[in-house]
């Protein structure tokens, strides 16, 4: 979880907040934080970030990689996404 938490919640995050989001959403305005907080809270976290986390806690736990893992992790996604996105906002 480590390399998890270095490559996508340091690197890639920081990539998304400090790169793409004020090419996306320029300016400070209210309308513009909104968007960049629906995006966030939408995209970033329920379409990118649960399934990979899912995938790789499945690769963890098992200590493997392979189509099962991405199919048990995809699988515990669809599972939990309804509540990890209530629990998000």
């Amino acid at each position: 979880f480590t390399l998890f938490g270095l490559g996508y919640l340091g690197a890639f995050q920081y990539f998304l907040y400090f790169k793409c989001f004020p090419r996306w959403f320029p300016g400070k305005s209210l309308m513009s934080t909104a968007k960049c907080v629906a995006f966030d809270q939408t995209i970033n976290t329920g379409i990118w970030y649960y399934p990979l986390f899912y995938v790789v806690q499945d690769a963890v736990m098992n200590g493997k990689f392979d189509a099962d893992t991405l199919s048990d992790g995809s699988e515990r996604y669809m599972r939990n996404i309804v509540t990890d996105m209530v629990n998000c906002w």
